[in-house]
């Protein structure tokens, strides 16, 4: 009885070690599939805010949408990148680029001097008009007609520095806003006499708020929105990626519909 027990226990015993064998071989398995794909699939971590329609937000199923996000979604595919979407403030963005956080920022951001210091841009995927936002019964035109006036602009934009640039005497007093939301408000009541933003989203702006305001309609300057890299070799090689699909899509006419989906006309290129 005692050796048939032994014998017994050896059998037992070495059924569980061929399944667990069997459960390893299994996992091992597994796992190497699953590094397989992740180490062929090729990741952009794009940034932006997902807050300024029709530019970048979020649609009714809470999906991220607008020109910036489409057109970043279609030099992804052509480059084989499959995009990984951070949403967060404009000078968050800008830091995650510095600190390669991400690898690129599509918030509409505008080519300045001052900007290319730090980072390396592509060619613009957008012109927009620059134009004044003012009350219905007010006709400004130029930034001369500002002076001894209040303007509103976003607290750190290329609008603030166009202004700071063009009013050496500061004959214009600039009211900067880190939160622009309630500029049409102040601009209806009194509290600045004019807001600096670019035509289509002042436009928005104006709807959104049902207050008696308008745009110029006189284009101050017009605008180069571009995507930023960092100046580091990395940063440089995917410019140029990007720079050789946003001709492609410029030629495809890809930039000029979806141009005609968010804005109702073609601002993609200069004509």
């Amino acid at each position: 009885m005692m050796k048939k027990g032994y014998i017994l226990s050896g059998i037992f015993i070495g059924v569980i070690i061929f399944l667990v064998g069997c459960s390893s071989n299994k996992s091992d398995s597994s796992i190497s599939s699953t590094n397989e794909t992740t180490s062929s699939t090729k990741v952009l971590k794009a940034t932006t805010s997902g807050l300024h329609y029709p530019w970048n937000y979020k649609d009714d199923k809470g999906k991220l949408t607008g020109y910036d996000v489409e057109v970043t979604e279609a030099i992804a595919e052509k480059l084989g990148y499959v995009v990984k979407w951070t949403t967060t403030d404009f000078t968050s963005q800008m830091a995650q680029l510095e600190s390669g956080r991400t690898d690129v920022v599509a918030e509409h951001v505008a080519i300045t001097d001052k900007r290319k210091l730090t980072y390396e841009f592509t060619e613009p995927y957008a012109y927009p008009d620059i134009e004044l936002m003012e009350t219905s019964d007010n006709n400004y035109q130029s930034l001369s007609d500002l002076k001894g006036k209040k303007v509103a602009v976003a607290l750190g934009s290329f609008y603030e520095d166009y202004i700071r640039e063009n009013n050496p005497d500061d004959e214009i007093e600039v009211v900067t806003y880190e939160d622009t939301s309630g500029i049409p408000n102040d601009l209806a009541y009194g509290r600045v006499d004019a807001y600096l933003n670019d035509k289509i989203s002042g436009e928005e702006k104006i709807e959104q708020s049902g207050l008696d305001l308008k745009m110029s309609g006189i284009s101050i300057f017009k605008a180069q929105f571009a995507y930023p890299f960092s100046k580091t070799d990395e940063g440089t090689a995917l410019k140029n990626k990007f720079d050789t699909i946003l001709k492609e899509l410029e030629k495809d006419g890809t930039l000029t519909k979806l141009s005609d989906k968010y804005f109702k006309e073609d601002i993609s290129t200069l004509g």
